[in-house]
């Protein structure tokens, strides 16, 4: 089993005093110089790395990185979204303490090249950022670091912690009763439901990347970096995508078929079925995996008041559940309200 004396020690990342902090790092590691970057904060997924040691041999590595909290959601919800998109398997998830901060620790694997990464990750919030503190090891090596791993990720305190602004986990609310008697539509989802802006099942809420508004079913949430929007029920799997990007001059089919060929390059023996749903041309797939599970998606098209503009809206579901997702998609696609839009 791999042992090493730790040692405290105080980091002050690239000057910025205001996120200083500590961790407890084994005598034989060694930190590593950052290069200044410019953080690139419109994509959701970027942190800003303010710290990183390695092991003898590069063995281990220890990580903190830092970003603004996004403006809606809580810390649960974002952590689970932010490794869903790099295909973070989340192990063992569980609250925790960390000075006056409060967040998670969890254990984690993911895949990369030909072997894995296994992990023990700490997500806080502290006065409106978000600290992603991760300490990993190749698979075949994490059972006999793992506890020195845990004690760096555990070690990890701010000097100036400010308290937390979001909450830590949505509220849980009875899920509404399923309606058993709805006709599917033909093309595996059942019929949407008739908007109705007094409908106290669903709620509006702006978008910023989409220049619009959406209703969305009750019990789900919204993230929205100003480049995309991201429509998801806590604790499940679904997720509905949107974003508006430029059509260069591209027919909606067109479209549809760069991101089937895309599809059928990465996935060997992919299922496809063009259809229409809602008045979109839509593209669905099935028999694929992501992170060894299996799903199903379906891509839409839609035009919106910028004509060389379109929005795409990517739904993905568990095998066999799609149904009750892209009907609350469809509620969303019928029910955009572009009346933020800008003139093309």
């Amino acid at each position: 089993m791999y042992n090493a004396a730790l040692e405290i020690i105080a980091v002050t990342p690239q000057g910025r005093e205001e996120l200083a902090f500590s961790y407890a790092k084994p005598s034989d590691w060694q930190s590593v110089e950052i290069p200044h970057e410019e953080p690139n904060f419109e994509d959701p997924k970027y942190f800003l790395p303010v710290a990183v040691a390695t092991a003898l041999y590069g063995i281990g590595v220890f990580s903190v990185g830092v970003r603004p909290a996004f403006d809606d959601g809580t810390v649960r919800e974002w952590l689970e979204w932010l490794c869903g998109e790099d295909q973070i398997q989340i192990e063992d998830l569980r609250e925790v303490s960390v000075g006056p901060m409060r967040g998670y620790i969890f254990d984690a694997r993911q895949k990369v090249g030909v072997g894995t990464m296994v992990m023990r990750n700490l997500y806080v919030e502290d006065g409106g950022r978000l600290f992603a503190v991760c300490a990993m090891a190749a698979e075949q090596i994490f059972a006999s670091m793992q506890y020195i791993l845990a004690e760096m990720t555990e070690s990890f305190r701010l000097a100036h912690a400010e308290g937390p602004t979001a909450a830590l986990a949505p509220i849980e609310t009875p899920a509404p009763p399923v309606d058993h008697d709805r006709q599917d539509n033909g093309a595996g989802a059942a019929s949407p439901t008739p908007l109705n802006p007094g409908n106290a099942g669903h709620r509006t809420v702006a978008a910023a990347s989409l220049d619009a508004q959406l209703q969305i079913p009750s019990g789900w949430r919204l993230l929205d970096d100003g480049r995309r929007a991201l429509v998801f029920q806590p604790d499940a799997d679904a997720h509905i995508h949107m974003d508006r990007r430029a059509r260069d001059g591209a027919t909606d089919a067109e479209i549809l078929d760069a991101i089937q060929q895309s599809y059928e390059r990465q996935f060997s023996g992919i299922e496809s079925l063009r259809l229409e749903l809602g008045g979109c041309q839509a593209l669905a797939f099935r028999s694929f995996e992501i992170d060894a599970e299996p799903v199903e998606q379906v891509f839409l098209v839609r035009p919106t008041p910028q004509a060389r503009q379109v929005m795409v809206t990517r739904v993905t579901s568990p095998d066999g559940g799609m149904a009750d997702v892209l009907d609350a998609a469809a509620i969303m696609l019928t029910g955009v309200d572009f009346g933020l839009s800008r003139a093309a």
